[in-house]
């Protein structure tokens, strides 16, 4: 009797584990959450954007930026703020806008920068760049920005390449 006891009391707790184990297994995807790209989470319809594109391209530019605002100093020093400027919406494809972007620093005013929203598949998103501005006072370039080809940014990757 003593033995069926302690076999059911190992196989309760097997029991148990196992459901922890299965419960856990479930939950950690929704833990880390989408795994969609900014740029997806952030994306909007074809229909929608064709039927007002001006008003979309503004709105998925908005979204972009402010979410990465959000992000905090994650990637370096926070976004404060931006401002987007003179949007184009002549390409059926493409929307481009000059972005004005603030930091929490004191970098003062930054060169404007040219980013692009773009149709892939049947979403229109932000085309991903990498940007660097150039804030050493002694170089020849002080004030200059640089962007990566769209075409050489890759997720997760850390080299960048101009």
């Amino acid at each position: 009797m003593l033995v069926n006891k302690k076999y059911t009391s190992i196989l309760f707790g097997l029991f148990i584990a196992l459901a922890v184990v299965l419960c856990s297994g479930y939950s950690f995807p929704n833990a880390y959450g989408n795994t969609n790209s900014l740029e997806e989470k952030t994306s909007r319809s074809v229909d929608e954007f064709q039927q007002n594109p001006h008003e979309t391209a503004q709105l998925i530019f908005n979204d972009y930026f402010t979410e990465i605002m959000k992000t905090g100093n994650r990637d370096g020093v926070p976004l404060a703020g931006f401002t987007i400027q003179n949007l184009d919406i002549s390409s059926p494809d493409r929307a481009t806008a000059s972005v004005e972007l603030k930091y929490d620093d004191d970098f003062g005013p930054l060169p404007s920068v040219e980013y692009s929203v773009v149709r892939i598949n049947d979403r229109y998103q932000v085309l991903k760049q990498v940007c660097v501005y150039d804030m050493d006072i002694q170089s020849s370039k002080y004030g200059t920005v640089r962007c990566t080809p769209s075409a050489m940014v890759k997720e997760h990757s850390t080299s960048i390449s101009f």
